[in-house]
């Protein structure tokens, strides 16, 4: 029988979906089949799948890839096709940024890997997207500056490692045992107060990480820094986490609906590590940018 005060009934509600997430998760468990090392293969070449089509197809708002001009309506299925494969790869990147917080041995050096891969990879990605810088004939420094400049996706990930770092250390940092002490000693006033102070701190820095991010015109933006945390805090409820990071990486682009993909093949991630070649991603990611760069140079001449 379901409670009749509002107290009552929201406890009822939250007990009835957590008992329906964990019946799906029971359910699921015997599609995980994929490793860590299987995924990070699948995201890395869905990637690259994106990234050429990009590059190569794309002539549109002053962005020149190989002269094939999209206004040839053969060439826009396979466009569109190859970015919606493309739309796999962020979601498993940013899950696994999470599980690697999680799992790290420092995760200071793990922030600092990441940072210094971003920095590294900024300038081929750069001569490869920035519209700016599309044409060696035609450079416009001045709006390949701010306006031009898109960061790459390292430095979202980098990002919301960061804010998924700070936000564990304001919600269940050096303080937790204090706080659960509280709460067993019943000073409910005392408690609450800490908590609401806790929650504030923790909206004000996910609001200035993603100010930062929109300001950087971070790939992905406000949406692919959140997205880390969201895998961080629900680990435990995978299935929810893949529903909240799906509908945050929405408004991002009308493309994003297709990231379900990505989404669906975390929930069949079976936890374990795999065959994994040591740091394969932090060579592939500016290594495939190259690669991108060069061809392009090899066939049309910039």
């Amino acid at each position: 029988m379901a409670p009749t005060n509002m107290a009552g009934r929201l406890l009822f509600c939250y007990n009835s979906l957590m008992n329906l997430l964990q019946q799906i998760n029971i359910y699921t468990k015997r599609y995980e089949r994929f490793d860590g090392a299987t995924l990070k293969m699948i995201a890395m070449l869905t990637m690259l799948v994106d990234h050429a089509a990009d590059c190569f197809l794309w002539r549109i708002h002053g962005k020149l890839g190989l002269g094939l001009a999209l206004e040839d309506a053969r060439l826009w299925p396979l466009y569109v096709t190859l970015r919606v494969i493309g739309r796999t790869a962020f979601p498993i990147f940013a899950f696994f940024i999470a599980e690697g917080y999680v799992h790290t041995r420092s995760r200071k050096w793990y922030l600092t890997r990441l940072l210094l891969l971003a920095v590294i990879s900024q300038i081929p990605y750069d001569l490869v997207f920035n519209p700016a810088l599309d044409g060696a004939r035609n450079v416009n420094l001045l709006a390949a500056t701010y306006h031009g400049i898109q960061m790459n996706t390292v430095f979202t990930l980098a990002a919301g490692l960061a804010l998924t770092a700070l936000l564990d250390s304001i919600l269940h940092g050096k303080h937790k045992a204090a706080l659960q002490h509280r709460a067993d000693a019943g000073r409910q006033r005392p408690l609450r107060r800490e908590l609401l102070l806790r929650g504030a701190a923790a909206t004000m820095a996910a609001g200035a990480f993603c100010l930062l991010a929109e300001v950087l015109h971070f790939d992905y933006g406000a949406a692919g820094v959140l997205i880390i945390p969201v895998f961080y805090f629900l680990r435990n409820l995978r299935i929810l986490a893949i529903i909240a990071g799906w509908i945050l990486l929405l408004p991002v682009s009308s493309l994003e609906l297709y990231s379900v993909g990505g989404f669906l093949l975390i929930q069949c991630y079976n936890g374990k590590r795999g065959k994994q070649i040591q740091s394969l991603f932090y060579i592939f990611y500016p290594a495939h940018l190259c690669l991108l760069l060069l061809l392009r140079f090899m066939i049309a001449g910039y």
